[in-house]
């Protein structure tokens, strides 16, 4: 994988402009930023019943996939059923394709 300054050379090369190069840092950055953000739970929840890549307080597993409903967070189990989360989710983040 390139780097983001590699793939804004070859962008500003096509585009002849050395702004372009500039801008398209810049814009990377700002977005690459914004995907991997962690969000404070009690500042901040998704939306009900979005999927979501939580940092939790547990001693085997840091990080796990929960749900978030108007009465709490779920997880999934292996019995194929959410059910409430017995950890603290310490942040959250969106899971992008």
């Amino acid at each position: 994988m390139k780097s983001i300054e590699e793939r804004a050379k070859e962008y500003a090369a096509k585009s002849h402009g050395q702004n372009t190069e500039w801008g398209f840092i810049a814009g990377a950055l700002s977005e690459r930023e914004d995907l991997t953000r962690w969000h404070d739970p009690n500042v901040e929840l998704p939306p009900n019943g979005w999927e979501v890549l939580c940092d939790i307080d547990c001693c085997s597993n840091n990080y796990a996939v929960l749900r978030h409903y108007d009465n709490g967070w779920m997880m999934y189990t292996p019995g194929s059923c959410w059910c409430d989360c017995p950890f603290k989710v310490i942040g959250w983040r969106e899971i992008h394709e």
